[in-house]
Order: C-alpha cells, then sequence, then structure tokens
C-alpha cells in the first residue's frame, strides 16, 4: 500500500458520517484510479489439532496450520468440538478438544497460537495473557514481533477468503494448496466491524484457500495481487506464540472460585469423576451432597495483541474506532484495549474450553 496515497473514505456500513478509515475499508487514489484496501485489527488463531504436532524438542513440526478464529490452545486443547480435518466427519481426537482441563491442586497450562496484524500495522508491539488468577503476563512489555502465521514466504502465498460484509477478501491467514483444513469456518462471518455479513458468497463450507491465480484477480480493485509484507520471512514466522503459566487453587484464589453446583452441568460431572478417581471412598452422590457448596478454581485466560497504531483482537461496540478495539496509548495503556473496565467490550480473545483446578480439602484427602 502506498502510505503518501490520497485516502477517500469508503463507508462499509453505507452512512457517510461514520469514519470507515477506523472501520477498516478505505478507497485509495492509485496510479491514477482507486483501489480498496482493508484495514484489519490483529487476528488470533488456535492451533489445529489434526495437524499440529509436537517436535522432539517440544516446538511444532512443520505443516501446523490454523484450528479457529479468534480462540487459541491450551495443552493441546481448543475447547471446541468441531471436524478440524473435513475428513470422517468428528472423529474421537477432536471430539476431546472440548474437555475441561481438570487438575487436582495445580496444574500448569501451555497456551499456543497464531496471531498477526495487518499489513499497514506492522509490526505486532504487544503480546499479553490475563491467566484469570490476578497475573498477567507481558502486561508492561512491548517489543516489535514478527507476525506468526501457518505459512511464511517470499513473494506471493496463498491466503485463507473471508467474507468482510458483502466483500469476499483474503483474510492474512496463509494456507498452502486448496485443502480447506488450512481455512477456518468462522472466516466466513469473521471480518464484518460489526459482526454482521451481509450477502455474501463465502461458501457455506470451509472458506476457500486463494491461490496465486486468485489472488492476482484482485490486482484490478485492490493490492492483494501483490505480496504481501506480513507474509515475506524478514516479518513472519511459523512458530506459534507460547506461553506458559501454573494455576493452583486455595482460600486465596477469590473471583476464580465456583461453587461445584454452579457449574455447567458437563463441567460438573468431569469434576467429580476427577475427585472421585483421586479418592475412590468418596462415591459421586457425596460430592453434591456433602459439598455441594464446595469451591472450586475455574479459569477462562485470555490473549490481546496489540499492533503498530494501537489496535487489539476483539469487539468494542461504540468504541473509538466503531466496533473495532483502538488503544490511545501502546505503551501505556488506554482507550479500548484496556482489561476489565468498560463493560460489553471484549478488547481480548478469551479461551473457548475451560480449566479447573480443584483444591486438596478433606474430601480429596487420601
Amino acid at each position: 500500500m502506498n502510505t503518501n496515497a490520497n485516502y477517500t473514505i469508503v463507508d462499509v456500513n453505507d452512512d457517510s458520517s461514520s469514519d470507515a478509515f477506523f472501520y477498516g475499508k478505505i478507497t485509495v487514489q492509485y496510479g491514477g484510479g482507486t483501489r480498496l484496501e482493508y484495514l484489519l485489527p490483529p487476528s488470533v488463531y488456535s492451533l489445529n489439532p489434526m495437524n499440529c504436532v509436537e517436535s522432539e524438542d517440544g516446538g511444532i513440526q512443520s505443516g501446523c496450520t490454523a484450528g479457529d478464529f479468534n480462540n487459541f490452545t491450551v495443552n493441546g486443547r481448543t475447547g471446541l468440538t468441531k471436524d478440524y480435518d473435513n475428513i470422517n466427519g468428528v472423529e474421537l481426537t477432536e471430539v476431546n478438544q472440548s474437555e475441561p482441563l481438570v487438575a487436582i491442586e495445580s496444574l500448569t497450562a501451555n497456551v499456543k497460537f497464531f496471531a498477526f496484524a495487518d499489513d499497514n500495522r506492522m509490526p505486532i508491539r504487544k503480546v499479553s495473557v490475563d491467566w484469570r488468577d490476578g497475573s498477567i503476563a507481558n502486561e508492561n512489555v512491548t517489543g516489535f514481533y514478527k507476525n506468526s502465521k501457518p505459512f511464511c514466504a517470499d513473494g506471493m502465498v496463498q491466503m485463507c477468503e473471508a467474507a468482510f460484509g458483502s466483500d469476499e477478501i483474503p483474510s492474512g491467514l496463509t494456507c498452502d494448496g486448496n485443502n480447506n483444513i488450512h481455512c477456518p469456518a468462522e472466516l466466513k462471518t469473521a471480518f464484518h466491524p460489526t459482526g454482521n455479513n451481509q450477502e455474501s458468497n463465502v461458501s457455506n463450507e470451509s472458506p476457500n484457500c486463494m491461490d496465486e491465480d486468485e489472488l492476482e484477480g484482485l490486482s484490478a480493485t485492490t493490492f492483494f495481487g501483490t505480496p504481501r509484507f506480513g507474509n515475506q520471512l524478514r516479518a513472519c514466522t511459523t512458530n506459534p506464540f507460547e506461553f506458559e503459566h501454573p494455576y493452583a487453587c486455595d482460600e486465596a484464589s477469590g473471583d476464580a472460585i465456583t461453587a461445584i453446583t454452579d457449574l455447567p452441568s458437563d463441567i460438573q460431572t468431569v469434576v467429580i469423576d476427577a475427585i472421585t478417581e483421586y479418592n475412590f471412598s468418596v462415591e459421586p452422590d457425596d460430592v453434591i451432597d456433602w459439598h455441594g457448596g464446595y469451591g472450586v478454581c475455574w479459569y477462562k485466560p485470555r490473549v490481546q495483541v496489540v499492533d503498530n497504531w494501537g489496535y487489539c483482537n476483539g469487539v468494542c461496540p461504540e468504541g473509538e474506532a466503531g466496533a473495532y478495539c483502538y488503544s490511545q496509548n501502546i505503551e501505556g495503556g488506554g482507550g479500548d484495549c484496556t482489561w476489565n473496565t468498560i463493560p460489553g467490550y471484549t478488547p481480548y480473545t478469551e479461551y473457548k474450553g475451560d480449566i479447573i483446578v480443584i483444591p486438596l480439602t478433606d474430601l480429596l484427602a487420601p
């Protein structure tokens, strides 16, 4: 994109009074004509459990692709049951993805995800994880980070198709070949700033992995027909972001403590099974009869990624940047991208699964 171009505002909601430069779609005067450019907030993706395999050194083997848009992976689980490889329906590995992570006394959470900034808003400046137990990793740490994507290369790189209003655009998520395993289905409705896509021809199945010919076919009206900087080797890595954190549960765990009877029924079942397996002398009915109000710690961590312009992942209705989330100060905070300060705003990606830590009590004592 030519940063010295003359920008003309185009509003994705057909409301000429609003500022579409913030909403994400602009018209650029370029080469005697005009082209559309899409300015998108950072995106976060979980790892696909069907092809993301750990190597012997603890890393991820090549060929790992994205699992879900706006989600991340904890201890190998995405928290969702779905057909991640589009083969043979939902298999056992995929069913198990939605099982809560449950442990007695303590649990070490390993978080992995792909994340990237828009080509025009690079680099990523901040990546933080709110563990929801009073600690936030990298809360006051900024830097200059490469995009993390499934595939990176110099030159043209294929990208998953996504819906943006009534438009079909490359999402920025890289893919390799027309194998739909590389393109999460959520991209069919992902990028309209209000979350309300109009009529779109994006397939009801998984979105298409757009090849070089398809991308070059967009050259007349957009900049997608040329190599995107955010996919190039100097700006992109195939290594996911990774964080690790020890969880515990005791009387000091505060708001994380939840009564067993207040848990969703499917999680209650898993917790009761864990307790009775730990102490065979306890019957399942005893857990509720004796300790229905007994507290366990229920955690749902969340991830925030901030780009060089101050935008972060998430949705902030009526925020400073329309429905996108915008921070006034990358290093000092403020604006929409602040944890827990504005009701109804979600300037982050929350884990779709559940982490339960059961404290040791008389009930659990061997």
